[in-house]
């Protein structure tokens, strides 16, 4: 299982310590252990991450199927597609304590990724219905945030409840915002994305405010076990 990456973070980031997080996703899974592994040993305090290759990003899971069948590049992880036993010996290589895992997926329609991640106890990633449609998704908005809020329940049905009881950690600790952030766009719209993407995921979520573009941390939404929010 994954250690819980929202928590690793404040908590390092807390005392003051840089946590460096190379970005990388690779469809081939030796590749994919080896970058983290390479990742988790390097002189540094690190975090991993699983970047989704783009057509699992948008469900087109016929075409990852052909890719990995004719021995096609994908340019990401596709972590639906391949044998969750697969996904586990590949995080066998780093994930653990002192190292968690992040999954970087962007997608508009997250929910067959949020059960998958589910399943292998990564809990950890990131994207958002509004982020990440405005600079470069064609999924229109009002889709995003219905798609958005569906797969949110993903996380709060009896099966994933299941496996958060059996220790998967940070069961749906999500961060949004990171495309915009890296402009930085004017706070006015920072304060405006925040609120319709920490909306779009009530009652399963709470947003925590963005901190400056100097610390480059977007902002955070952990989706839990329905409840209102004041």
């Amino acid at each position: 299982m994954s250690e819980g990456f929202g928590a690793f973070v404040r908590a390092h980031g807390g005392e003051g310590r840089l946590v460096v997080q190379p970005r990388m996703g690779f469809g081939d899974p030796q590749r994919m252990r080896e970058g983290l592994a390479a990742t988790r040993a390097a002189d540094a305090l690190t975090v991993g991450t699983i970047t989704l290759d783009a057509h699992t990003r948008v469900g087109h899971l016929r075409a990852v199927e052909r890719a990995l069948r004719d021995g096609s590049d994908l340019n990401g992880y596709p972590i639906v597609s391949h044998e969750e036993s697969v996904t586990r010996w590949v995080l066998s290589a780093a994930s653990g304590p002192g190292f968690p895992v992040q999954v970087r997926h962007g997608s508009a329609a997250p929910a067959d990724i949020f059960r998958t991640l589910t399943r292998l106890g990564l809990g950890a990633g990131e994207g958002g219905p509004v982020s990440y449609r405005l600079p470069y998704g064609r999924t229109p908005l009002a889709e995003s945030v219905r798609n958005w809020r569906e797969s949110c329940e993903v996380v709060t049905e009896p099966a994933a409840l299941e496996y958060a009881d059996r220790g998967a950690a940070d069961r749906a600790d999500h961060r949004f915002g990171s495309g915009p952030v890296r402009s930085p766009p004017p706070g006015c719209w920072r304060i405006c994305r925040t609120c319709a993407e920490g909306s779009t995921t009530w009652p399963w979520s709470t947003a925590h405010p963005c901190r400056s573009p100097a610390h480059v941390e977007p902002e955070q939404a952990r989706v839990r076990s329905p409840r209102v929010w004041p």
